[in-house]
C-alpha cells in the first residue's frame, strides 16, 4: 500500500509540472559571463604593531611600483596620536590625528614607487602602541 502511495504521488507530481523536462530550465542562449569590476591585486608592504619610543615612532616601508596605495592605522594607546605620511622627497602625502581606540583606512591614488615614512607622535608623550598596514594596489 505504501509503495503504491509513493509511486502515485511521484506520478502526480511529474504530471502536474509537465514532466521532468519542463521542470528544468534551459540554458541555451544564456550569457553566463558576469559584468563585474576587475579584481584588484594587493601587495602587502607593511603590517605590524609598533610600540612608541619616547612618545613617537617612525616606520619606513617601500611602495613597490607606481600605483594606488592603501594605508590603515589603529590607535592602541590611551591618548590621541598625530600622524603624517611622507614620500621619499619628504612631501606630506597625508596627515591627521587619531583618538584612542580609533582607526582609519585611506587610499592614496597613483603614488610613485619609493620609500615612504609614517611618523606617529603621542600628543602627551605617552606610551603604548599602534597597528599600521600598507598595501600597493594594482
Amino acid at each position: 500500500m505504501f509503495k503504491k502511495l509513493v509511486v502515485g504521488t511521484l506520478t502526480t507530481g511529474i504530471a502536474l509540472t509537465g514532466g521532468i523536462g519542463a521542470a528544468s530550465a534551459s540554458t541555451e542562449g544564456v550569457d553566463n559571463t558576469k559584468n563585474s569590476a576587475p579584481i584588484i591585486q594587493r601587495t602587502q608592504i607593511l603590517k605590524d604593531d609598533f610600540s612608541l619610543i619616547n612618545g613617537e615612532r617612525e616606520v619606513s616601508f617601500e611602495h613597490v611600483k607606481k600605483a594606488d596605495m592603501r594605508v590603515h592605522m589603529t590607535n592602541n594607546t590611551k591618548g590621541t596620536l598625530d600622524w603624517s605620511l611622507k614620500d621619499s622627497k619628504g612631501n606630506v602625502i597625508g596627515s591627521g590625528s587619531l583618538a584612542a581606540g580609533k582607526g582609519f583606512t585611506n587610499t592614496y591614488n597613483t603614488l610613485p614607487k619609493g620609500k615612504y615614512k609614517l611618523k606617529v607622535t603621542h600628543r602627551n608623550g605617552g606610551s603604548g602602541s599602534f597597528y599600521a598596514a600598507a598595501r600597493t594596489l594594482d
